[in-house]
């Protein structure tokens, strides 16, 4: 028993013998849904990296400044593990955007910024930042 699913843009009709639904579809709707369950893996080691930082330093609070914050996620991770306020600074515009993007996601616009960075000098007075980590 033949059953028509769909027809493609050339008006080919598209026919399948059993009644059940392509099984890529599911497949292709498991990997989505897994990508917004499970964390990805770079996530985790720049939690982890955070954490060995931030221990490292001593810093118990205030400023953290992240020279190439990047995309932003050690960024946002070097803000979870103590009382600081952190700054992402990048030379490139596209990344600090992805950076903004998010922080604005995680939720965190109170205690986490990121600014364009000109390369040379920090943005800062000397000895505001606590910690740089670059």
């Amino acid at each position: 028993m033949t059953k028509e699913l769909w027809s493609n843009k050339a008006g080919v009709k598209q026919t399948m013998k059993s009644k059940k639904r392509p099984f890529r579809f599911g497949l292709h709707f498991l990997s989505a849904a897994l990508l917004f369950v499970l964390p990805p893996t770079f996530a985790i080691a720049d939690a982890a990296l955070a954490k060995r930082l931030i221990e490292t330093s001593g810093v118990r609070g205030g400023l953290v400044a992240h020279l190439g914050c990047g995309d932003g996620v050690l960024t946002l991770a070097l803000a979870e593990h103590n009382r600081t306020l952190v700054h992402g600074l990048d030379t490139d515009p596209a990344l600090v955007q992805s950076a903004r993007r998010s922080i604005h996601a995680a939720g965190k616009g109170g205690a986490v910024s990121a600014d364009l960075f000109d390369g040379k000098s920090l943005p800062y007075v000397d000895g505001l930042a606590n910690l740089v980590v670059a």
